[in-house]
């Protein structure tokens, strides 16, 4: 199965609607990981699942459920979080340790604007990086994630 990741698009309903249509026919599930998680549930009608998580600039009061989501996958758990409650521009101490509680296989977060696909950890982690606004060490990135019997892999493309 292949997912398409998305995170901190930031309004750029543009460059978003690109990536939808130049990969939702290859993709099963498309995933937004907050930071302007509406520009994906406001602004398109997808003709596959979807799933969107709320960041810190999402401009709503967040509660403690609204932060994390686990979701099942290929028969994979999956946990969807922004981060940004769990100090990931520190390190990913936190993180792991929230991942590993809810019993997951791999992790996919976003509040950095770093890509990261790590598959030597437990969990998997792998953050798609900002698709709106890169930070001033990147570009602007997303990803696909494929789901297979043998493993997680991520493919990587740059705006």
């Amino acid at each position: 199965m292949k997912i398409l990741v998305v995170s901190d698009t930031h309004g750029d309903i543009a460059t978003l609607g690109e990536v939808l249509e130049k990969h939702q026919s290859e993709v099963e599930l498309v995933i937004h990981l907050g930071d302007f998680a509406h520009d994906l549930t406001e602004n398109f009608s997808l003709p596959i699942p979807s799933h969107a998580i709320p960041g810190n600039m999402d401009g709503v009061k967040r509660q403690a459920s609204d932060l994390e989501l686990v979701i099942t996958v290929a028969d994979r758990n999956i946990l969807l979080t922004h981060s940004d409650h769990l100090d990931t521009h520190f390190g990913f101490a936190r993180l792991s340790a929230r991942a590993r509680e809810l019993g997951v296989e791999i992790c996919l977060f976003g509040h950095t604007h770093r890509y990261l696909f790590d598959d030597s950890s437990h969990p998997v982690f792998f953050n798609p990086g900002s698709l709106g606004r890169a930070a001033m060490w990147s570009s602007r990135t997303y990803g696909i994630l494929e789901l297979t019997p043998q493993g997680f892999y991520a493919n990587r493309f740059s705006i």
